[in-house]
């Protein structure tokens, strides 16, 4: 009788939780990622499982090569508006 595999059995496919603790990042980012970020690895649907998961080397790749852009402050705009009125 076969069970069924634990991530810490297989950490070469993991959830968007395990990918939040890898990269010490919240869950929330990861997911939003996951959703808007055309570069993020895609998911490997698994039969039975709702959660997708994500080849972990595909993953490390990414994040070590991915575009960082820093937010533009939009409350610094504000400001100087309010300023010239």
């Amino acid at each position: 009788m076969t069970s069924t595999p634990t991530p810490e059995e297989h950490p070469e496919r993991m959830t968007i939780t395990q990918i939040a603790a890898l990269l010490e990042r919240s869950r929330q980012l990861i997911h939003r990622l996951a959703t808007t970020d055309e570069s993020f690895p895609e998911p490997i649907i698994e039969a039975g499982s709702t959660r997708p998961k994500y080849e972990r080397a595909a993953i490390e790749e990414w994040w070590a090569n991915r575009d960082v852009r820093q937010g533009r402050r939009t409350d610094l705009e504000k400001s100087r508006n309010q300023e010239q009125e």
